[in-house]
């Protein structure tokens, strides 16, 4: 008995994972794939539970009708004809029980009921010579079909047709968990057919959309030749005149008329193409929660991963849509770019360290803001970082500079990748373009590019690419500087330190980056491999602090510090695998303010450059504030709680700064926000709720139970009144 039953848990989990391979296919499929992956997926899901055939016939369009659109059959055995028309008229019994919504199912074909059909129904390419009425069950039978389970396949509640499976041979039985299962492959057979059907019906009618546009315009030309030809002739007719500016007024009303409907299309099928990805969403995210199978819960992760990169795909198509058509807004507001550009590259770093990359910026000290919506600048800056690092083999480098000239700002992203074509740059900004590096390995429609160049052409600007076929590539824009507003470069953001570690050693800085990632996310790490291009960025940048390897494959660490201290006192921390004094002491005699060998431990490397940090800080004049047995010092961002020191980062010291000016009151997320950022920005919420959670961590005796930094749910936090 056991046996059996482990028998059939591992059958239910062969066939729950081959529903989720069959899934995850129609994720990321083509509309001009989708035909062909449903084929090949009825026959492996007939194969696996012993059925002998499949069909799906799909509701003809403005009609009561079904027409078979997918056939398969076992070996031997003769599949539905594709195309058949079935006349649901004349299947009373079945036609009301499909259309809303409902299964038909028998086990064995005396099941099924003798009711006449009221029409004569094509079953076959072949129509019926007889003209008596037959039944249902007669209609089986011709069929040969000794079992049948019809699924509808429905997207938001609507029918658009049926997946049907049978038996030939023997009778089988429907179980429930079967007829969920394939309920459920029936949902994203439905979802994957209506999103070809929409994808057709969007290139039908931009075809027919462009072949209108196309008369209308060639009408215009010849109706304004005509006028010209008119005029040259003498012929001064003011009714003639008239006419022709009516019939060319007439002709942009037409114009303005398609393209207001091609609008209203575009608003339609954003809704169309999200509904039915909803509820995947939804049911992913439910079983998510639920499930504690690990393999099943890998399986739920996959689906749900997958909508989500659909979803993407979806905001970018249509993105894309409503610039072609004019309805993609965007505000006018003025954009720190330096700050946005910084912002970016930090947030792109993690992803190029896991690829063993570098991201280089060389961004000048100040540069004028651009007008226009920072949400979708940034989504330009991220997208081309984001392709820099996808084409970027391992090892390589990627490099972010701007410039302030003629009246514009220039954003630049270099990459170290394989270079492009003449052919590949006259194309790459056009829709749904794949590179020949594109061997498969990268996903996506190939919009982003195109995106890219609508969203910086509505701001006004400009987007181009350089390249060499030997290797590398420079993708920039230009957006028109706003000279009326105060210039980029100060303000909260500037307070940030910035740190740059001068190493070659991969292995290396992708440990200084997670020791950064972990104990000192406030501060912006920074990395480069050459000591010629570590000596540029201090001279652009102005960072707070520099790590430096004595080992660089241009020059050695010694002529690095030498030329620095020709022009920067920045403080400088030697990190390197020479521990002899005399390197010791020459790098000390040349500059450096300490000196640190490898290996090393992750703490003391951050503790040696904070004290680095303190010592080179100008204090800003304000006494240090007292509240208990808390006291903090905003000069050096020391805290003592009681006879302890408690080692804060900049933001954690902001934050307990902020709340022991005022115990025992409330303060706002969004007053905290602005004591510590400088300003309320999108996602300040969670960055407070995770420093917080850091703070009672370092302060409380038990941070799930806080008595110290409490929690006025929905409002703010405060710190408690000493007794």
């Amino acid at each position: 008995m056991r046996v059996r039953t482990q028998d059939a848990l591992a059958e239910r989990l062969r066939f729950e994972t081959l529903i989720s391979e069959i899934s995850s296919r129609f994720i990321n499929v083509l509309a001009t794939e989708v035909d062909s992956q449903i084929e090949e997926a009825l026959g492996l899901i007939c194969q696996f539970l012993g059925l002998e055939r499949a069909t799906i016939a799909e509701v003809v369009k403005g009609d009561r009708q079904l027409r078979v659109t997918h056939s398969w059959a076992a070996e031997g055995l003769e599949p539905i004809p594709v195309p058949t028309a079935i006349a649901t008229e004349g299947l009373p019994w079945g036609s009301e029980k499909v259309f809303s919504g409902q299964m038909i199912m028998f086990s064995k074909v005396d099941d099924l009921p003798d009711d006449p059909i009221t029409k004569r129904i094509t079953l076959s390419q072949r129509a019926d010579p007889s003209h008596e009425p037959v039944t249902v069950k007669q209609v089986f039978l011709k069929l040969g079909t000794k079992s049948h389970l019809t699924v509808p396949l429905s997207v938001g509640g609507s029918v658009l047709g049926v997946v049907c499976f049978a038996t030939l041979r023997l009778e089988h039985v429907w179980p429930e968990d079967l007829t969920r299962r394939l309920r459920f492959i029936g949902e994203v057979f439905a979802n994957a057919l209506a999103r070809k059907r929409s994808e057709e019906e969007l290139a039908l009618y931009r075809s027919s959309l462009e072949q209108v546009v196309h008369e209308r315009t060639r009408d215009l030309t010849n109706a304004n030749t005509q006028l010209k030809h008119e005029i040259e002739k003498g012929k001064k007719s003011e009714e003639r005149l008239q006419e022709l500016y009516e019939h060319e007024l007439e002709l942009r009303q037409q114009i303005e008329a398609e393209m207001t409907r091609r609008v209203e299309f575009t608003r339609m099928l954003a809704h169309e193409i999200k509904t039915p990805l909803t509820p995947v969403l939804a049911s992913s995210d439910s079983l998510l929660a639920e499930l504690e199978d690990e393999r099943l819960l890998n399986l739920a992760q996959n689906i749900n991963r997958g909508a989500c990169a659909l979803e993407s795909r979806i905001d970018e198509l249509l993105d894309l849509a409503r610039g072609e058509v004019g309805i993609l807004d965007v505000s006018n507001e003025p954009v720190d770019i330096l700050r946005l550009l910084r912002e970016a590259a930090e947030s792109m770093t993690p992803l190029a360290i896991n690829k063993v990359q570098s991201v280089g910026l060389a961004l000048p000290p100040s540069l004028p803001p651009v007008r226009g919506d920072a949400m979708r600048i940034q989504q330009v800056v991220l997208n081309l970082l984001t392709n820099a690092i996808k084409f970027t083999p391992k090892g390589g480098r990627i490099r972010l500079r701007a410039a302030h000239e003629n009246g514009s700002v220039t954003v630049e992203v270099q990459d170290s990748g394989p270079g492009l074509s003449h052919e590949e740059r006259l194309r790459v900004f056009e829709p749904y373009q794949r590179l020949s590096t594109d061997t498969g390995r990268l996903r996506g429609l190939g919009l982003g590019l195109a995106l890219c160049k609508t969203l910086v052409e509505l701001h006004g600007g400009r987007i181009w690419v350089k390249s060499r076929p030997s290797g590398g590539s420079t993708f920039g824009f230009s957006l028109p500087a706003d000279t009326a507003v105060p210039t980029a470069g100060s303000g909260a953001g500037s307070r940030l330190c910035k740190v740059l570690a001068i190493e070659d050693d991969e292995e290396i800085v992708g440990s200084v980056s997670l020791a950064f990632e972990n104990d000192w996310p406030e501060a912006a790490l920074f990395t480069c491999a050459t000591g010629e291009e570590g000596l540029d960025w201090v001279e652009i940048e102005d960072p707070g602090i520099v790590i430096l390897d004595l080992n660089l494959p241009d020059m050695s660490g010694f002529e690095v510090l030498r030329q620095l201290r020709l022009f920067s006192a920045v403080p400088v921390v030697v990190l390197t695998v020479r521990e002899e004094e005399e390197d010791v002491a020459r790098a000390l005699e040349l500059g450096a303010d300490d000196y640190l060998t490898k290996p090393f431990r992750k703490k003391e490397l951050l503790a040696r450059l904070r004290a680095q940090l303190r010592r080179h800080t100008t204090p800003d004049g304000e006494a240090p504030i007292v509240c208990g047995a808390l006291r903090f010092d905003p000069a050096t961002c020391q805290l003592k709680y009681g006879e302890r020191d408690v080692n804060l980062t900049l933001i954690e010291g902001r934050i307990i700064h902020f709340l022991m000016r005022y115990p025992g009151q409330v303060v706002t997320h969004s007053r905290l926000s602005e004591a510590v950022w400088g300003e309320v920005y999108q996602g300040s919420n969670m960055s407070l709720r995770s420093h917080i959670s850091r703070l009672r961590k370092k302060l409380e005796t038990d941070p799930s139970d806080p008595r110290m930094i409490l929690t006025k749910p929905g409002v703010g936090y405060w710190l408690a009144r000493p007794g």
